[in-house]
């Protein structure tokens, strides 16, 4: 793996985190230990989100090798809950702003996605400002 930083003491820190997490995967793969991929497995969309369509390609080929299964399950599943939240109308917790947040960030920039965006900002804007000042109230139902 390789990651392109500048020479300073906190990128130095990243970059030695970043190769004891591919340690441990590498050796988890190995020894074939499940629960240490599939934690590695589960937390890995979220970190991946903005990497290039060939970046993903390559992970997922690794990924389905190693596991199995690939990311675009956990893809399907953001998208799957997504569509329930528009049907709805309405987001009514913070767990389901963030999945909102999540998607808008996958699908920003795409043209086939515009009416689908305008209707996931206006949910987010919504659910802002009842939230408005109180942060308390993320993570609550909102009615």
């Amino acid at each position: 793996m390789c990651v392109e930083m500048e020479d300073d003491e906190n990128s130095q820190q990243i970059k030695t985190e970043i190769q004891r997490m591919a340690n441990e995967v590498e050796e988890a793969y190995v020894s074939r230990n499940r629960k240490t991929l599939e934690r590695y497995y589960s937390s890995m969309s979220d970190m991946v989100i903005d990497f290039h369509p060939s970046s993903k390609k390559a992970l997922n080929a690794r990924l389905r090798a190693a596991c199995g299964e690939d990311l675009t399950k956990y893809d399907k599943r953001l998208a799957n809950s997504v569509q329930r939240i528009v049907k709805r109308g309405k987001i009514r917790n913070g767990n389901e702003y963030e999945k909102v947040r999540t998607y808008i960030d996958s699908i920003e920039g795409e043209p086939e996605h515009e009416a689908l965006l305008q209707d996931l900002y206006r949910m987010t804007g919504d659910f802002e400002s009842a939230v408005g000042d109180d942060p308390s109230l993320i993570g609550e139902e909102w009615k």
